[in-house]
């Protein structure tokens, strides 16, 4: 079962990281908690998937494709974002995620 751990600053530069790993997580969380950084830590896990969404029109070989999942744990979202990444960065299909609060 998949388990993402979102770990970021309660602050304008959010500095949102997600760990597949709670050791990770938990990890990162002491060394921000450490150096005195207003840190938090939500947990998602697979049944919480609420929403998915993807490229409409567009084969997953096609540089435009992108999915997304949407998890809520109830005190907030994750955006999960697949998209083609190419220079500068590493090249490859991996995800980019956003925290959303209603």
């Amino acid at each position: 079962m998949k388990n993402l751990y979102a770990v970021y600053l309660e602050s304008l530069d959010q500095d949102l990281q997600v760990f597949p790993e709670e050791a990770e997580a938990e990890a990162k969380f002491k060394e921000l908690e450490a150096a005195g950084k207003p840190v938090k830590m939500q947990k998602f896990e697979a049944h919480m998937m609420c929403g998915f969404d993807k490229a409409n029109g567009c084969s997953a070989k096609d540089a435009d494709f992108w999915e997304e999942i949407l998890y809520d744990n109830k005190e907030c979202k994750l955006v999960e974002h697949f998209r083609w990444h190419t220079d500068p960065e590493p090249e490859g299909y991996y995800p980019e995620y956003s925290l959303l609060w209603e």
